[in-house]
């Protein structure tokens, strides 16, 4: 739902949205995950991007039955210095607006999936559920004040 609040356009989704989103996205990672070579799992681990990629990143674990690895956004070349070869990781977020957070992901050819993909990112990610609006989106999750 597209509201103004202060002069400011917001998108504001509400449970039923995410959940109809993440089942797009989760049904694109699954189009993939079973084309891959047999045998070889398209991935090892899922690592969901604090904080509002936890909640995509846990459903995805359960789903894929895949081990969850949580990081910080500041962490995130750290973590991608640390993969182990033969190791393929799919990082997940709720969101890629600008691709900032995002960008070393790309830059080390790790696979992304996000619920919300925004056409103005420098990130164009793997896999995604909805393309939005250049506008605020405010998650079911997120406090008011936010």
């Amino acid at each position: 739902m597209l509201f103004t609040r202060n002069g400011k356009k917001i998108y504001e989704l509400y449970w039923e949205d995410f959940i109809e989103d993440f089942k797009v996205l989760q049904g694109k990672i699954l189009d993939r995950y079973h084309q891959h070579k047999r045998g070889k799992p398209r991935f090892t681990h899922i690592v969901g991007i604090e904080r509002g990629g936890l909640i995509p990143a846990v459903m995805l674990s359960h789903f894929l039955k895949l081990p969850l690895i949580t990081c910080r956004p500041d962490l995130l070349p750290t973590l991608i210095q640390g993969i182990l070869s033969g190791e393929r990781y799919l990082f997940v977020d709720d969101l890629v607006d600008t691709g900032k957070t995002l960008k070393v992901v790309q830059d080390h050819r790790e696979a992304i999936a996000v619920v919300y993909w925004k056409k103005r990112s420098k990130v164009i990610p793997d896999f995604w559920g909805r393309e939005m609006p250049n506008t605020w989106i405010k998650f079911p999750y997120e406090t008011e004040d936010r």
